[in-house]
């Protein structure tokens, strides 16, 4: 298992341990977990190991340290994937804010059209009623003469 952590010298002795920071899971997965320390026994690495200096660490099942490097390089790295995502993520917001305006302005434009056409309907509503409104009081004008025409001609 890899592991992110930290040389830390104990305070009593010059014997170094080392703090895990995280453990990679799955590629370019990490978890953070609980501060946990490895004692660092007589091993040879290639690199001398220092008070503060981040290493990647790779511990078998029982944690013993497998294998110890500089997280240096590692960690420039992460900046750089980082930083591309960054740009990448800006990119796609721009392109999604602007696919947002394309269709904010489709949907007003929509809007002002059914809204003339409600206006459209209502007025031709409102013709209608007043056109039966007329004719309404036409046919009951009518009604009218022919009751007064009928009693009229009644002797």
């Amino acid at each position: 298992m890899l592991h992110l952590a930290q040389v830390q010298k104990k305070s009593a002795s010059d014997a170094l341990e080392l703090k895990l920071l995280a453990e990679q899971t799955a590629e370019d997965v990490w978890i953070l977990g609980e501060a946990q320390s490895i004692p660092v026994g007589d091993e040879v690495f290639a690199n001398p190991l220092s008070d503060g200096l981040l290493v990647l660490v790779e511990l078998n099942e029982n944690h013993e340290i497998l294998k110890i490097e500089n997280a240096a390089d590692w960690v420039i790295e992460l900046v750089q994937k980082v930083s591309k995502n960054q740009s990448a993520a800006a990119s796609w917001l721009s392109e999604a804010e602007a696919q947002i305006e394309q269709w904010r302005q489709e949907l007003t434009l929509k809007s002002q059209e059914i809204s003339i056409k409600l206006l459209e309907v209502e007025t031709r509503r409102e013709q209608i009623e007043d056109s039966l409104q007329k004719e309404k009081a036409q046919l009951e004008k009518e009604k009218a003469e022919m009751k007064a025409n009928l009693g009229d001609s009644e002797p």
